[in-house]
């Protein structure tokens, strides 16, 4: 370290001063050194040290003077006594070796010096040395060797009384090569032959022809170094599998036939045609299989076809997945594209343009209203009978893509070949851990082997997707990944990035599992305005083993201006490629104008980028040194934007997400650094909705894996593995309707799950087999209370409100779905959360709920269990009837205190929060009431949890995964527990308990791979119809199936209607506008026909062997286009045309020449034979154009009639196809009259079970007779 000056630094006046007390120990804390000179290397940067009885501060080389009361100096000398005294313990313990009575004496020193420090000053965690020792990075370390036992209590750790630390043990001799190539990859973290030499004593051969089928020659390593360009095993058998073998198949030497044979045995097994599933719009299916079927199916006319630039054609802009068909409304008379998959409103190449785009065909009309100002204005609304008929439409499309595709043996293998060389190449590898050794790790920490296993993908991998479940031990697997790096040379300075209130509780258990780890945690403070630009300069000079760092203050610390220039410059020169390169070979075509319009934003996102200030001098985030990041609880940062055509798909976000697009844009960063490595996200729930959420993680993880596969947009992956559909509902305010995107179905999950699972380390609750209490009986206990006469009414009034929203009776202000849905749910737990007045009902959940809390309360006294209440509704509200207050008053009522019911709602902040779960841990608030945000993640209280119970169902799968993890979770110290759910019969509860359960089997089954199918239907979210509604409220299913089969009829009845008009307008075609059409055509080829013969017979003379053009006018013959112009300028000039509609100039090869007036007052030329006549246009221009127009005009006679021709079997091909379409049914008829049949069916039931109960109109009408 460079010698530097002395400043003066000032301790917070905030912090109490003590008088200062004799000196203890003082060879601690002196050491040789005199102001001036060079600091010792034993000073850790940013650090406290005391010298000559003076405090002072070392910061980047300079030791600064810290002038502070006398008392504040003796607080601040006594900690770094007890900090010297515990670095000496953890320096013993890292010696390979050393003596018991050495550790004793140490051991002594630093229970003396504690217990001084103590006494005087209290705890390390007390608020006045927090301040004192603020400034110093090893304060973490100080808190980290007390242990709470209550709020305000701490406790000396284990560090006071025992060895904690692994010595680091130098392995020196091995018996044989596999116990060498193991040491290697857990020391090295790479095949080192030079090391495996030194401990095996055998020659490089000797370890190669021993670890046969262990190691592999790297094809991709060309240097000359004979102890490089192995591969281990397990890393060269699995990953992309296909590319391995085409790179050794690609390398002449004949040493790589046993990597050829090995990749072979590994090789996923290809698929056949019917296991994939092959979607319209599939971006991996090529664009002429596509423009094949479109010209084959709608039986497009071959004119329109081809040239080089075809009328009709399919184009596609890669860069954005958007699919267009140029010409889409040219082919107005074919009827396949107007009737059998097109209608009135939409052609069928419309529909299939939307149909390739992943989007459902939506029909609108305008609709005239007025503004706010009065003015009249236009809006198009959905028409909802059409947009029926044309979604019919689309469906028969698609049926007949699926049918198309396997009519050629030859297309069909091509497309099975496509499919197995992108998508099915991929083998995951298993990581095993058991051969690692954590040195410096404490000694009482073992990690468990899916931790070992999770830590040895992290370091061999370098990223992953830690899918753990709640309990799995994510904070120490990270950690122990971490450090292994960083001691093997992997990393330099990892990253920890955590919810904001974890951090003192992250770097606590990261000093406890690492007590020499160099660990630097951040506060609320030191990102104060006036701390921050201080701290952040730490984290970039200082050679941290750990950074800890909350989610918001990540954010604070900016990407560069430059580097997020350079992602837009990277974007920009990749638009602008594909645009020369479409340009090239379509010219300024629909995909070049839209890259045109995309480049322009981009310029404009770089051109404010540029013109952007930076707000403070900070440092940015690539000037920190970070090279790792670890995310925990990474799911907060899904909201990742994502550019798709479909707009309202569940689990995608399409606005803007600061905090998700900054963490992407630095995850990518440090990837760039890494060859695609360097991060790992850790959460419990990376799919709590749906799987598209899945795309997400992906994109964050594996992007350029993605890219590698052409699925790195969202569409393009969501036409590969899912089915999107559209669904034409009513809007939740009954104000219209709207298509409502979700997936339906996912297909071809083995590889996507294959590609998924190369990054992502899952974890389940039956995976991890932890330590933790069995539930009683296996499963939640359900609580069912009846629904109380008044609930009854209320549900009846619920079921009117559905149908009338439904059909469209009050207005959206009046009345909505979401109001219903939510009041309903609000009912269903207590009706006076919607009405204070309404009666008491104490066979309510509320009341259920108190009486088996209290119940479970009093026989758990002994032990001091605690219970945990969660509703997300009817949270406190002060004078306002709601479930948090009511239970505290029953609970109060019978016999429980108090202090032992709280409410998480009641802590403001972190600390209050933390002395709240710390009283529950130690059971001195036994009744603890919260949502699921308040009391989800970080939250550890389970220590004396007998008994979880649910008020209400919460709306996602991962929330109930957080609230069962509150109490089955490692570390209760019950051997059983219970979890209840409270349902009020006859109400919306049993339904949404029943919609999660299978929300989270299915998201279960799809993670772990158990029972995995090659399809399965997606749950993207609750919603409650109005049918359900009606049938929950009845308690009666056959209404909910009346409804389902109505509307199924009412769609099927409307699309025969379209059937029935589209025959007979097929009809007419057949009778008579064809065959006219036809005659029609024959008749103007036969006239042209005539007209070629008769030029034919009356060529031009030749002068020179050169055709001389000719013409007769007024019985003079001219000759010369000059001359003839002149001639017929001076003629028309003659002309009064507002006499006359025409004028006769002459005759040309045998046909007669006029000018006609048109109805605008143009000026035609006209050539007519005695049955046909050709039309151009005149101009008085002194030129030789129009005898030039003339010229071309009869030179384009065969062009006209090959054109007709072409037409002409266009017609007659139509006319067959009209004639066997009009004899092909309704193809949905056998399923409407089904339907129709179970639609009676119903209806006599329902009629039957109400005359079996008279109806209150019934008893009405029998009092007025």
């Amino acid at each position: 370290m460079k010698t530097g000056s002395s400043n003066t630094r000032t301790i917070p006046k905030k912090v109490e001063t003590v008088e200062a007390s004799e000196e203890i120990i003082e060879e601690l804390t002196e050491m040789d050194w005199q102001e001036g000179d060079e600091i010792p290397g034993h000073v850790r940067n940013d650090t406290f040290f005391v010298h000559q009885d003076k405090v002072y501060y070392h910061h980047n080389g300079r030791a600064e003077t810290v002038e502070v009361s006398k008392g504040m100096q003796d607080r601040i000398k006594k900690m770094c006594q007890v900090r010297q005294a515990l670095i000496n313990i953890i320096d013993l313990q890292l010696r390979p070796s050393y003596q018991a009575a050495e550790l004793e004496k140490r051991l002594s020193v630093l229970n003396q010096v504690y217990d001084t420090f103590t006494e005087k000053y209290g705890f390390f965690h007390d608020t006045s040395n927090q301040r004192a020792f603020f400034d110093d990075d090893q304060l973490a370390l100080l808190e980290s060797i007390e242990i709470q036992e209550k709020p305000g209590v701490y406790a000396k750790g284990r560090i006071f009384r025992e060895a904690t630390i692994r010595p680091i043990i130098e392995v020196e001799r091995v018996q044989s090569a596999e116990e060498a190539l193991q040491l290697s990859l857990s020391k090295k973290l790479i095949i080192d032959f030079e090391y495996m030499q030194q401990i095996s004593g055998k020659t490089q051969e000797i370890l190669l022809k021993e670890l046969d089928g262990l190691l592999y020659e790297d094809p991709t390593y060309h240097g000359d170094q004979p102890n490089k360009g192995w591969l281990y095993r397990d890393d060269y058998l699995s990953g992309d599998i296909v590319e391995k073998l085409a790179l050794a198949k690609s390398r002449e030497e004949s040493n790589y036939q046993k990597n050829i044979e090995a990749l072979k045995k590994v090789m996923p097994k290809p698929l056949q045609a019917k296991d994939i599933q092959f979607q319209l719009g599939s971006t991996w299916i090529p664009i002429d299989i596509y423009e094949r079927f479109m010209y084959q199916t709608f039986g497009t006319p071959s004119y329109y076809q081809f040239g080089t630039n075809p009328d009709i054609k399919l184009e596609y802009a890669r860069y954005n997945n958007t699919w267009h068909i140029k010409g889409k409304g040219l082919d107005k008379g074919s009827i396949k594209a107007s009737s059998v998959y097109g209608t009135k409103r939409m052609s069928a190449y419309e529909i299939l343009e939307c149909s390739l785009n992943l989007q459902q065909v939506i029909i609108r009309d305008p609709e005239e209203y007025y503004d706010e100002n009065g003015n009249k204005k236009i809006k198009y609304v959905i028409n909802p009978k059409e947009t029926m008929i044309a979604r019919g439409k689309q469906t028969q499309m698609k049926n007949a893509f699926q049918k198309w595709l396997f009519q050629d043996n030859f297309r069909a293998d091509k497309l099975v070949e496509i499919y197995n060389e992108r998508f099915n190449r991929v083998v995951p590898r298993k990581y095993d851990g058991s051969h690692l050794t954590f040195d410096s790790m404490n000694s009482s920490w073992e990690l468990r082997p899916h931790q070992r296993n999770v830590v040895a993908r992290i370091i061999y991998n370098g990223s992953a997707l830690m899918a753990h479940e709640v309990g799995a031990g994510k904070t120490a697997s990270m950690i122990a990944a971490g450090m292994y790096m960083k001691q093997a040379g992997a990393v330099q300075k990892p990253m920890y990035v955590v919810p904001n209130h974890l951090t003192q509780q992250f770097a606590n258990e990261f000093l406890a599992l690492y007590p020499s780890a160099n660990v630097l945690r951040t506060t609320k403070k030191d990102f104060e305005k006036k701390n921050r630009h201080r701290f952040i300069s730490k984290i970039a000079t200082n050679n941290y083993d750990a950074v800890i760092i909350g989610h918001s203050q990540f954010e604070k610390i900016p990407l560069s201006k430059e580097r997020q220039a350079d992602f837009l410059r990277k974007e920009l020169t990749s638009i602008s490629i594909q645009m020369r390169e479409a340009e090239e070979k379509e010219g300024r075509s629909f995909t070049v104008k839209r890259m045109a319009g995309f480049q322009k934003k981009l310029r404009e996102r770089l051109e404010t980028l540029s013109n952007k200030e930076k707000k403070d001098d900070i440092l940015d985030f690539e000037q920190l040194g970070v090279d790792f990041l670890f995310i925990d609880e990474a799911h907060v940062y899904k909201n990742l934007y994502t550019v798709t055509k479909m707009n309202n798909v569940a689990g995608i976000n399409t606005s803007q997400s600061q905090r998700a697009m900054d963490m992407f844009q630095k995850v990518q960063y440090i990837q760039e650094m890494n060859g695609g490595k360097g991060v790992v996200f850790a959460t419990g729930t990376p799919i709590s909705n749906s799987m598209s959420e899945m795309f997400t993680m992906q994109r964050f993880l594996q992007n350029d894996q993605l890219e590698r596969m052409g699925l790195d947009t969202f569409d393009s992956w969501a036409s590969t593995f899912g089915e999107v559909i559209s669904s034409l509902e009513m809007t939740p305010e009954g104000s219209g309707y709207r298509m409502r995107n979700r997936f339906a179905k996912f297909h071809n999950l083995p590889e996507l799950m294959a590609t998924f699972q190369s990054v992502a380390d899952i974890q389940t609750h039956d995976m991890l087999n932890l330590p933790k209490p069995d539930l009683k009986n296996g499963k939640a206990e359900i609580i069912v209370s009846e629904i109380s006469p008044y609930q009854e009414r209320l549900m009846q009034e619920f079921a009117e409100r559905a149908e009338m929203i439904r059909a469209g009776v009050v207005q959206p202000y009046e009345d909505n779905m979401l109001k219903v849905t939510h009041e309903a749910k609000l009912m269903a737990i207590d009706s006076r959360l919607l009405d204070e007045a309404a009666p008491v009902d104490e066979n309510a959940k509320l009341f259920k709920c108190a009486e088996n809390v209290h119940r479970i309360w009093e026989e758990t006294t002994a032990q001091k269990s605690t219970q945990i209440i969660f509703s997300d509704s009817g949270t406190p509200k002060k004078d306002v009837f709601n479930v948090y207050d009511e239970i505290k008053h029953l609970l109060i009522e019978k016999g429980i205190p108090a202090d032992q019911v709280a409410f998480i709602h009641d802590c403001n902040n972190d600390q209050q929060r933390e002395t709240l779960f710390e009283k529950v841990r130690r059971g001195e608030v036994r009744v603890l009431l919260g949502s699921t945000g308040k009391l989800g993640t970080g939250t550890n209280v389970q220590n004396k949890l007998i008994a979880g119970h649910h008020i209400d169902c919460p709306w996602r799968p991962s929330d109930l995964t957080q609230r069962d993890g509150r109490v089955v979770r490692q570390g209760n110290e019950n051997d059983e527990v219970q979890l209840y759910r409270y349902v009020t019969k006859g109400t919306f509860d049993s339904y949404l308990w029943q919609i999660q359960e299978q929300k989270l089997k299915y998201i279960s089954q799809v993670m772990t791979g158990k029972s995995i199918s090659r399809s399965c239907d997606d749950l993207d979210e609750t919603v409650l119809s109005a049918a359900e509604v009606k049938a929950i409220a009845t308690d009666n299913p056959l209404l909910a199936e009346k409804m389902s089969v109505d509307n199924d009829i009412t769609r099927l009845q409307i699309m025969r209607s379209s059937w029935e008009t589209e025959r007979l307008d097929m009809q007419k075609k057949i009778d008579t506008i064809l065959p006219d059409a036809i005659n029609q055509n024959k008749n103007q080829q036969m006239n042209i026909q005539e007209m070629i013969l008769l030029v034919q017979n009356y060529p031009l003379p030749k002068k020179d062997g050169k055709p001389v053009f000719e013409m007769e006018i007024d019985g003079a013959i001219y000759q010369g286009r000059k001359e003839v112009a002149e001639m017929m300028d001076e003629k028309v000039s003659q002309t009064d045309f507002k006499e006359v509609d025409q004028v006769e100039i002459g005759r040309y090869r045998g046909l007669k020449v006029t000018v006609h007036k048109d109805v605008q007052y143009e000026k035609k030329i006209v050539l007519s034979s005695d049955n046909y006549s050709v039309h151009m246009r005149y101009t008085l221009e002194g030129g030789t154009g129009n005898t030039v127009r003339i010229s071309n005009q009869l030179s384009e006679l065969p062009k006209q009639l090959t054109s007709l021709n072409e037409q002409l079997e266009n017609m007659e091909v139509n006319l067959q196809m009209a004639k066997q379409e009009i004899h092909l049914p309704f193809e949905e008829d056998e399923k409407l009259q089904k339907l129709l049949a179970r639609q009676t069916e119903i209806n006599t039931s329902l009629e039957l079970e109400n005359l079996s109960k008279p109806s209150i109109l019934e008893k009405e009408e029998v009092i007025e007779r």
